[in-house]
């Protein structure tokens, strides 16, 4: 063809010529993001059969290194409750090697989990009744909730510890938004109304707190979460702004309130929410970053070493969890991505092949 000749079509149907360059650049940047099959062997990922209970991210959680443990339920189960048709909601524990699934509590629709060095916390409703279901796994004990209490303010629970307290009982040494950690006597104080101030780690041993200047206090999700491998507490950015030209950072606070920072790499993965926990070698990262039509595209599950992202589990991605020796990843991850989201519970071990 000529140049004449393309000038020509050019100038007669400009915005589809437009459409269509701008599609064919975007499905060559798509490539960045390696498929799954190039990377990482197929027997590093194992399937549950289970589908998560929802889209909650603290509905999954590791026992060890071996054993998951989820809200969720088997496609095809359902239970009544109040007259209506439900899926049957449960709590079930995964043995990853052996294979065993097992059910290990009735629940409901409503229930919500907390997991943390092998203690269990559950809520649920029966017969229109709240109850909670506490204790160390395997010799929990089950009694009705006092959801009063918990409406009245006068009762948390702690989204690291997983155990209740009195939110008024600590504002005076702690500040207004103190939360408990993991050890007896450790806090997180969050009170600056303005986020002008930093907040506050309070170490176990009663010391003076430690201010987390490096840590902004007005972008970072509401709570850490709990490194199990690294002994730390990890803080997710809240990016005002999302792009695959935009950064992403995480935090680590140790027991002596060290802080370190961590920038994630860009790339296309950028484009949505994303999250981090670190791993041996490096840190596994969740994206959302779906196209138009709800395709696939960059999300997924990604491997982040130093300045390189991989993915290494494609779908999008909901609840994850690292085990405590922070090679194995389990995830609540829609491969479908139908208009009915339907995330199955999956894991990969990431200590079974290098790149």
């Amino acid at each position: 063809m000529s140049l004449q000749a393309l000038a020509a079509m050019l100038r007669r149907r400009p915005t589809y010529w437009a459409f269509l360059f701008l599609v064919l650049c975007t499905s060559l940047e798509w490539t960045h993001a390696k498929p799954l099959d190039s990377v990482w062997a197929n027997d590093a990922i194992k399937e549950s059969g289970v589908q998560a209970r929802s889209l909650n991210e603290h509905d999954l959680y590791w026992l060890d290194n071996e054993r998951v443990i989820f809200v969720g339920w088997i496609p095809g189960e359902f239970r009544l409750e109040q007259g209506r048709r439900f899926p049957k909601i449960d709590l079930f524990v995964w043995n990853t090697t052996s294979g065993e699934l097992r059910r290990h509590a009735e629940l409901s629709t409503s229930a919500r989990l907390c997991v943390v060095k092998r203690y269990v916390r559950v809520q649920f409703e029966r017969d229109g009744k709240h109850f909670v279901r506490y204790g160390d796994y395997g010799i929990e004990h089950e009694t009705e909730l006092d959801l009063q209490a918990h409406l009245d303010g006068i009762l948390a629970v702690s989204p690291i510890s997983c155990r209740e307290y009195n939110p008024k009982l600590l504002r005076k040494r702690y500040g207004e938004r103190a939360l408990p950690l993991l050890d007896r006597g450790e806090y997180l104080d969050r009170s600056s109304v303005d986020h002008a101030e930093p907040m506050r780690y309070f170490p176990e041993d009663g010391s003076d707190p430690i201010p987390l200047r490096i840590i902004p206090n007005r972008y970072v999700l509401p709570a850490p979460r709990y490194s199990d491998y690294l002994n730390k507490y990890v803080f997710n950015e809240l990016r005002p702004r999302v792009g695959p030209d935009t950064m992403a950072r995480a935090w680590t606070v140790d027991k002596q309130g060290r802080v370190e920072e961590i920038v994630l790499p860009q790339g296309l993965w950028m484009a949505s929410t994303v999250r981090a926990m670190p791993i041996e070698g490096g840190w596994v990262m969740t994206s959302k970053a779906t196209a138009i039509g709800r395709r696939v595209d960059a999300a997924g599950v990604y491997l982040v070493r130093g300045e390189k992202a991989t993915r290494v589990m494609s779908g999008l991605p909901h609840a994850y969890a690292v085990s405590p020796n922070g090679c194995n990843v389990a995830v609540a991850i829609d491969v479908e991505l139908e208009r009915e989201a339907r995330p199955m519970i999956r894991t990969i071990n990431l200590c079974s092949r290098g790149e």
